[in-house]
């Protein structure tokens, strides 16, 4: 296998800046593909964009376009008839004529033949290499001097350019690597969920502001007047008094005074009433295929962050539901996806999972917050999951049965429709009537900031 030596990044900043890039880059397609292997492949088959300085890098297929492109010129270029005169003479000709459909004017003498033969093999190397790392989405084989001797420095640089946006992602320990494979990490992870946050708080629109200023510059409550000392991940609310105090004692009184980060200590603030969540999100056929999911999985992860940083006392699950619900562990959200295969809307059995988990937890709020693009349209019976479209009354009537059972146990049931058809408004309407929870009707691009903000509004009580 051959070896690559990368040189290593000296200037700081700009290593921050292209880690940054980086976890950017893969973001978006690690939402599409729900994969972070598959998303690694689609970078390198398509290439990607540096959206600081607005550069293109382009992919395999591009490269492999330009191979294709070589040996058709070499095809057209050369004349068949001046190498079939050498074939009783020459092994390398005799495989070029059986082997190549040369239709060109350009007659090749006999050294020409082994040059020409050896181009060639070059070429198909090259192109098998190509199509292999398309396939598989491992660019270790492929020799980057080589396509850049074959067709031109670009295709040499864009080879350098995706190893070495592997390399920032392992090196800043975003990647684990298991032989060929790869697997987000934790911080990878956070990184993720914490720029879907910023995303849909950059998309706010003025009357939000207040809301928006609140989550960007501290706590929620009111100080208490004591401090703690900081953790991360907690709002830089720091007690800059406390804090050089704490620096004064440990130089002992010293001058120049050195302010380290376990000098550090934050404003507390009073302990707002704490409420469990769980995010029901569809994952049926149509999330998946009218792009839906993408952005409810955007606002899972940006509610989780939301939650971990502001409200760590707070609980939260997230509920995935097709033909049967499952709860999805917060370390896989990112690499969850829609149900490709098995058509059907298990809401039934989605409540009743969120249910049973908020059950455990004794917090004065419990809340469900449900995204969903279509009615109900399969109901459990004897552990097994029965759909049908339209639903049938018992499908509905199951639904609202569970409803009841939440309603029961304290939980609020807050709905975010992707879709305003009948059935789902008619089927809503209903269990608004049981429930008494808040309906909401968003489009894809829009669902962030009505459910960060209905949390929000929740907390702080301006709802």
């Amino acid at each position: 296998m051959p070896e690559y030596t990368y040189i290593k990044r000296q200037n700081l900043e700009k290593d921050a800046i292209r880690v940054d890039e980086a976890i950017e880059i893969i973001s978006e397609r690690v939402f599409e593909f729900g994969d972070i292997n598959e998303a690694l492949k689609d970078i390198h088959t398509e290439g990607f964009s540096n959206n600081q300085d607005s550069k293109k890098v382009g992919g395999l297929r591009d490269i492999s376009f330009e191979l294709d492109e070589l040996y058709k010129s070499i095809l057209n270029n050369y004349d068949p008839d001046s190498i079939g005169s050498w074939v009783n003479s020459s092994d390398d000709a005799n495989s070029l004529t059986t082997d190549n459909k040369f239709k060109g004017k350009t007659a090749v003498d006999f050294e020409g033949i082994s040059h020409l033969k050896d181009l060639i093999d070059r070429v198909q190397r090259a192109q098998a290499s190509v199509k292999e790392a398309m396939r598989s989405g491992i660019l270790s084989d492929i020799d980057a001097d080589e396509l850049g001797d074959l067709i031109g420095d670009q295709a040499r640089t864009n080879i350098y350019e995706m190893r070495e946006l592997l390399s920032v992602l392992e090196e800043s320990g975003f990647l684990n690597s298991h032989r060929d494979r790869f697997k987000l990490s934790q911080s990878a992870i956070n990184k993720i969920a914490e720029s879907a946050m910023s995303e849909i708080f950059s998309a706010q629109s003025k009357g939000d502001v207040g809301l928006h200023q609140s989550y960007q510059e501290g706590e929620f409550g009111d100080l208490t007047g004591q401090t703690s000392k900081y953790e991360f991940g907690r709002s830089l609310n720091i007690n800059l008094q406390k804090s050089v105090f704490n620096a004064v004692l440990r130089n002992g009184g010293k001058a120049p005074i050195s302010l380290g980060h376990d000098d550090l200590e934050a404003d507390d603030y009073e302990i707002l009433t704490q409420s469990a969540t769980v995010l029901m999100i569809d994952q049926s056929r149509s999330m998946g295929m009218y792009g839906s999911y993408v952005a409810a999985k955007k606002v899972a992860l940006a509610l989780q962050y939301l939650i971990r940083t502001k409200f760590p006392k707070d609980k939260f699950f997230t509920v995935g539901f097709s033909d049967y619900a499952m709860s999805i562990d917060g370390g896989h959200l990112a690499e969850s996806n829609w149900n490709h295969w098995v058509s059907g809307t298990n809401m039934q059995h989605g409540l009743e999972l969120s249910r049973q988990i908020l059950r455990n937890h004794k917090v004065a709020n419990k809340q469900i917050m449900m995204i969903t693009d279509g009615e109900p349209t399969v109901h459990m019976e004897d552990g097994r999951a029965y759909f049908s479209h339209p639903p049938t009354q018992q499908t509905l009537e199951e639904t609202l049965k569970e409803v009841k059972r939440c309603t029961r146990e304290g939980i609020v049931i807050n709905t975010f429709m992707l879709e305003m058809n009948y059935f789902l408004i008619e089927f809503i309407e209903r269990m608004h009537a049981v429930n008494g929870g808040r309906t909401f009707y968003a489009k894809p691009d829009q669902l962030g900031r009505y459910v960060i903000m209905d949390y929000l509004k929740n907390k702080t009580g301006t709802g």
